[in-house]
């Protein structure tokens, strides 16, 4: 069994280099699983062996994917494979630095070795963010922590990691074994050696990680006592202005009016509907350690909201039935800055922000929907204006009217900053919806939870959304240099840094999440990507919100980042804006930490302005966000600020809703409004629209020279004004700039790609090829930009832009358009309902649906197919199905885990054998075939795409090369034949391995012949090239139908059917419906002429009955066929 080399019992590297059989072995081995080609010496052959066997000890990814190797190797390439690992077992002591270096870079490549950016931790090199907050309360855990040394917090971290290490080490082990026992190594798994395996790994893990983890720990506690520091400022100011409140309501227990208004303000509030108010809102009791309000407002909040509103009342001058919302709207829009600053000292003593004084405002508009009659009045009440939508003006009653200025006041509020709410929240609390429209609405919510589930697709989010981080260290250089700010690299690293300082920025993000609740809690939502709505969640929506933790998780970590970024950026940016007593706190905050508090005061109150703009210079010269929470001044942060921060949160994970006020902005907004009003209608077509809004923004803001057009301004109020002036100039240039240095990263990518790759194409090491349009996202359209250019200088471009209409859809509108009913919706919708195939129209729409609920369970199905390669087919959900219910469940259930199993001998055991019996796995699947490779398609390294969202193909042959050099594209060569039952025979002729009419053979044959050798790579012969490669494949095409129809035609005979497959094809695809409907006249006469009843029957439904002719009977459908062509006067 194994060979020569391995027999010895003793083996060194001397005997390998000098023997020729391990030199061929491992140059095979190394050539067809890593795909090196180039010519090695003996010893280089020995190196780059033992280099890939090191990383297969500790590097899983290379593990699984020498499983796969080993799995499909022929029975000469498993017996090398076993012999080599033979072999390696006997060298593996081996110690030199090449030997360690090959160790550290296969751990550093490992997935495991990043775990800790997700789990707190739990992974190798765990040093990059340990977070032990993932379920419990902030407070809690911090003050824990507080109490912890750093040596004990990171020996806790350590064992985590060990443990978590040793599961993967043993998970690894396991592979390993797998291999050796598919080479036939050995007989059977040593699970022993598993074992070990992870006990290893996690000691390994453990020593890793102890010295990172007290430096992370340190990180940790610094964040802690900023959390602390904020925690006890915020608890003094909680107690005075609870005592503040308490004695604002004293006062007015003698005053009737005053005690009148503060027993109405205190029902208003407690009959808040809380169930619906906390949806995902985090409620401050300003001096309880509770956070999550359990059955109603604290009653501290509502002591506090009562005696501001009274407060308020007053100052506002509320004149007889105005509400204190419509009265502090009016203000505003009057631009009476004394009153309004009055309001927010009023705020500010009560310990309130605007953010949580929004619940008064709810609680006004709950109270003016109370007088209308019913629900239903409500509902009619708060619809938008417009012709037959609801009353005029004139004729609504009082408490409508009530409502309506209610309304207006809040959405104004809410733009001015000073609410925490908008109108359409407002009206979905006051009015949640019901019934069927709910269940819907959920079910839609479970299913969008659905389709971004898989692990694939948070790796894939991560990516992109990672390409933003380097993205916006750039913009904020160029804006920096441009707008002459202190410096070009001031707050750039700024996201970076609290991505890797994880502890520092969730301190900040829970510090404005207790700030500002309403405006945190809809930040930080728990479901990532649906459409956080503050209407009651039932079970569905529920599961649905679960299914999307992974996207959940690294949406927040991103948040909490840029979050952090923005304030700590903004705040330094509007230093000169601040308030002198501002400016004196935080000079007295940095003097103190270098001196005592009263040397500092002393200073300070001796100096005159010009000596105090001096010390603040030396000291403090650019204030950040440490500055205003170290001195309890982080409520106080100017709306501006606050707003801003939030929408670069959102603008970076591609989430920000469209102000509207424009063109595309109040389509954007009536778009995700009707997606989230009718479930289903938009979400078939566009599952996501507010991310491709977000991403055509940002695709229009970084594209050179085009995103300097005013775009943004069509439809607005300010139209065209000021477009041309140095301050509209400066506010796109970083945006600009940074754009073009994106697409020059991009055409360098492409270049490096080669000529035989599309534009969304990349290799992997082993020359597999990666389908980069998921993972680029927003960035497509400059691959697909660098693409042009590229193919331009290569003179590779098409003689026509039709093939890169679809190319330009796909880079604009993303994947998140793929994935939907959308893409079905451009390419055969229309055919299929022209050609009178509405029932396979709609089991179309209907099936895309349908498999969106499944898309989880395909994340299992990968991970199985990983450790067994004839679940890694690809299912052919097209084989030609008629019937309504056929359609629907092959297209339905193409996520679902597929049986294969035909091809496996009947005396394997196992799991297998359950697989091949079970109804849940299908029966008797086919796998799907290219016209342009041999074989079935098939996954590689399926649990790959899950770890990182990449889907592979092998490496691409002769003819896939030739076609992406002359940039042919698939559709150039092959177009799909509508009779889908002929189109799988034309692919199988194509494909099959050895056949006549197989393509890769064929094609050979033509591009090694002399004459296209001959030509060269200029523009002139690649126009040569590509029509001769065009010809012939067309050519073979037509060779391959004519073989396919025969099939069809002895598939018929064989059951002795009526008519072929070909024929009902014609009929219902290639004759039109003017035709159609002449022939089914004919039909009805003759039915009459031969006495049988006509009424509703149709060529298309009785395809498989006869008709009574002068000549005998015939059959139906061959009769309309013959009258087709007898009107056409041509043969079909």
């Amino acid at each position: 069994m194994f060979r020569s080399y391995s027999k010895k019992e003793e083996v060194t590297k001397e005997d390998l280099i000098n023997d020729p059989e391990f030199y061929f072995d491992a140059q095979k081995f190394l050539l067809e699983r890593n795909g090196v080609t180039e010519s090695m010496s003996p010893e280089d052959t020995y190196d780059a062996f033992m280099e890939h066997m090191r990383y297969h000890n500790v590097n899983e990814v290379t593990t699984l994917r020498d499983l796969e190797y080993a799995q499909n190797a022929s029975v000469e390439g498993k017996l090398r494979f076993a012999s080599l690992i033979d072999t390696f077992d006997k060298l593996d002591g081996e110690v030199s630095l090449n030997s360690a270096l090959d160790y550290v870079q296969g751990i550093a490549t490992a997935p495991s070795t990043y775990l800790g950016i997700f789990t707190g931790g739990l992974g190798k090199g765990a040093a990059v963010g340990a977070t032990q907050v993932a379920k419990v309360g902030v407070r809690k855990v911090l003050g824990e922590a507080m109490r912890k040394s750093a040596t004990l917090q990171a020996g806790q971290r350590t064992l985590q990691a060990a443990a978590t290490e040793g599961v993967i080490g043993f998970g690894q082990g396991v592979a390993q074994e797998e291999v050796r026992t598919e080479t036939g190594m050995q007989s059977e798994n040593n699970i022993q050696r598993a074992v070990n395996q992870g006990g290893i790994s996690a000691a390994t893990a453990g020593l890793i990680n102890f010295i990172p983890q007290i430096v992370q720990s340190t990180k940790a506690n610094r964040a802690n006592e900023l959390y602390e520091k904020s925690q006890l400022l915020q608890s003094q100011k909680a107690t005075k202005a609870s005592e503040k409140s308490k004695q604002v309501l004293k006062q007015a227990e003698s005053n009737t009016t005053k005690k009148a208004e503060a027993t109405k303000i205190k029902s208003m509030l407690e009959a808040l509907d809380t169930d619906k108010v906390r949806k995902g809102r985090q409620i401050r009791q300003s001096t309880s350690s509770s956070e999550i309000l359990e059955s109603g407002l604290p009653l501290e909040t509502i002591e506090n909201i009562t005696a501001a509103a009274i407060r308020a009342k007053d100052e506002l001058n509320i004149g007889p039935n105005e509400r204190v919302t419509s009265a502090l709207q009016r203000a505003i829009s009057e631009n009476k800055l004394e009153k309004i600053d009055a309001v927010e000292r009023i705020l500010d003593e009560h310990n309130l922000t605007y953010d949580e004084f929004s619940l008064f405002y709810l609680a006004e508009f709950s109270d003016a929907g109370r007088t209308l009659k019913s629900e239903a009045d409500l509902e009619a009440a708060i619809k938008p204006r417009g012709i037959g939508k609801r009353k005029a003006k004139a004729d609504k009653t009082t408490a409508e009217a009530a409502v309506d200025e209610t309304i207006s006041a809040i959405d104004g509020l809410h733009k001015a900053g000073k609410s925490g709410v908008d109108a359409d929240q407002a009206k979905q609390i006051a009015n949640e919806r019901n019934g069927a429209a709910n269940f819907f609405r959920s079910l839609d919510r479970y299913r969008l939870g659905s389709m971004t589930s898989q692990p694939a697709t948070t790796a894939r989010n991560n990516t992109y959304v990672s390409f933003r981080v380097a993205v916006d260290a750039s913009v904020r250089a160029f804006d920096n240099m441009i707008n002459l700010k202190q410096s070009p690299l001031t707050g750039t690293g700024d996201v970076a840094k609290y991505l890797l300082n994880p502890y520092e920025a969730r301190a900040i993000s829970n510090i404005f999440k207790e700030t500002f609740p309403v405006e945190g809690s809809r930040l930080f939502r728990e479901a990532a990507d649906l459409e956080a709505r503050t209407s009651g969640e039932n079970g569905l929506a529920l599961v649905g919100r679960k299914l999307n933790i992974l996207n959940t998780v690294s949406d927040n970590i991103f948040k909490r980042a840029v979050l952090s970024a923005a304030l700590n950026r903004r705040i330094g940016d509007a230093t000169s804006e601040f308030t002198e007593e501002s400016r004196k706190l935080i000079l007295k905050n940095r003097m103190t930490k270098r001196m005592d508090e009263a040397a500092a005061d002393d200073i300070i109150n001796k100096a005159d302005a010009d000596q105090f703009d001096k010390l603040y210079k030396q000291y403090v010269s650019r204030a950040n966000v440490y500055d205003v929470i170290e001195t309890g001044q982080f409520g106080k942060i100017s709306d501006d600020i606050i707003k801003g921060s939030i929408e670069d949160a959102y603008e970076f994970v591609y989430q920000a809703s469209p102000k509207g006020g424009n063109l595309f902005g109040d389509l954007a907004k009536s778009v995700i409004k009707g997606h989230a009003d009718y479930p289903f209608i938009i979400s078939a077509l566009m599952p996501f629209p507010r991310y491709i809004a977000n991403q055509l923004k940002a695709q229009f803001e970084y594209a050179p020279i085009f995103g300097m057009l005013p775009l943004e301004r069509l439809g607005s109020k300010q139209g065209m004004k000021g477009v041309a002036s140095l301050d509209y100039v400066k506010q796109k240039l970083p945006k600009q700039i940074t754009g073009g240095l994106m697409f020059a990263a991009a055409y360098g990518w492409r270049a490096k790609q080669g000529d035989t790759e599309y534009w969304y194409q990349f290799k992997d090491n082993n020359g597999n090829v990666i389908d980069g349009r998921p993972v680029y996202g927003p960035f497509s359209t400059f691959m697909l930009a660098a693409d042009l250019l590229y193919r331009y200088q290569k003179g590779t471009l098409p003689t026509e832009i039709t093939p890169y209409i679809r190319d330009v859809l796909q880079a604009t509108l993303g994947s998140t358009f793929r994935v939907g009913l959308g893409y079905y919706a451009i390419d055969k919708l229309y055919t299929d309902i022209a050609g009178g195939q509405g029932q396979k129209a709609f089991a179309e729409g209907l099936s895309s649906v349908g498999n969106s609920f499944l898309i989880p369970v395909s994340a299992a199905r990968d991970i199985y197919a990983q450790f067994d390669q004839d679940a890694r087919g690809i299912p052919e959900t097209r084989n030609g199905e008629v019937n309504f219910l056929d359609i629907l469940y092959n297209r339905a259930t193409r996520s679902l885990p597929k049986n294969f199993m035909s091809q496996i001998d009947d005396d394997e055991k196992g799991i297998r054998d359950y697989i091949r019996e079970s109804a849940f796995f299908g029966q008797d699947e086919k796998r799907a075939r290219s016209p342009f490779q041999t074989g079935p398609l098939m996954q590689i390294n399926p649990l790959e795409k899950q770890l990182f969202g990449f889907s592979k193909r092998p490496r691409k042959n002769l003819l896939q090369r030739e076609m992406g050099k002359l940039n042919l594209q698939a559709m150039d060569l092959y177009k799909r034949d509508t009779n889908e039952l002929l189109d799988n025979y034309i692919r199988d002729e194509l494909s099959k391995e050895g056949g006549p009419l197989n393509s890769v053979d064929r094609m050979r044959e033509v591009v090694e012949s002399p004459y296209y050798k001959s030509l060269q790579d200029n523009a002139e012969d690649t126009a040569i090239k590509r029509d001769i490669l065009e010809r012939q494949f067309k050519d073979l095409v037509k060779r391959a139908r004519d073989r396919g129809q025969s099939r069809i035609e002895q598939d018929a005979a064989d059951v002795d059917a009526p008519y072929t497959e070909t024929e009902r094809v014609k009929w219902v695809n290639k004759t039109n419906a003017t035709l159609k409907a002449r022939i089914d006249s004919e039909y009805k006469k003759l039915l009459r002429r031969a006495g049988e009843d006509a009424e509703g029957r149709t060529v298309s439904k009785d395809m498989d009955k006869t008709v009574q002719l002068e000549s005998g009977r015939m059959n139906v459908l061959q009769w309309a066929l013959t009258r087709v062509s007898e009107i056409r006067g041509e043969d079909l």
